[in-house]
């Protein structure tokens, strides 16, 4: 197993890191977070075998680094999301594997995700604007189709971890 670790990134407010990941060429991968002020490591992200998609994680003022063990091949990208980037209701997804969709609702809503190809546990969860978990959505196992309501108002962030293609549709009630 190999590792790396990323130039120091500077975190100038409360908010999430959003990571973009591909991992290639199979293998256990793992990311720690860590705080080069303090020396604590956070995992943000363990996978097995190819991957590609996005993940958020919390984060404080303050300058990190990544340090990631890999098998063969992987990218890397923490993302800055842009007002271009807020998705607003309603609104219809297409997407694989995880994701990380970050939405300004104004009124309740109805969230329904349609995958035909999904394994695993699959689960959709809602974070606030600094990238803190408020609520697990969704949590299935498997192909199919499932929707909830959501009440949460305002801006926050969507995490879709499904395991293959699917379509999220989100209609205001």
């Amino acid at each position: 197993m190999a590792q790396d670790t990323t130039e120091p990134i500077s975190i100038d407010e409360e908010s999430p890191l959003i990571l973009e990941f591909t991992n290639t060429g199979g293998g256990n991968v793992t990311v720690d977070l860590i705080d080069l002020d303090t020396g604590e490591e956070t995992l943000v992200f363990n996978a097995v075998g190819d991957f590609a998609g996005r993940t958020i994680t919390p984060v404080s003022p303050g300058e990190y680094v990544l340090n990631v063990d890999y098998g063969e091949s992987y990218t890397l990208e923490p993302l800055q999301m842009e007002e271009k980037d807020v998705r607003e209701l309603p609104v219809e997804i297409e997407g694989c594997d995880w994701d990380v969709i970050p939405l300004d609702a104004e009124e309740p809503y109805r969230l329904n995700i349609d995958s035909e190809e999904a394994r695993g546990n699959c689960t959709i969860s809602l974070y606030d604007q600094s990238g803190q978990k408020e609520d697990l959505l969704i949590n299935v196992v498997g192909s199919g189709q499932y929707a909830t309501t959501v009440t949460k108002l305002g801006f926050g962030f969507l995490f879709v971890k499904f395991n293959g293609e699917w379509t999220l549709d989100l209609q205001s009630l």
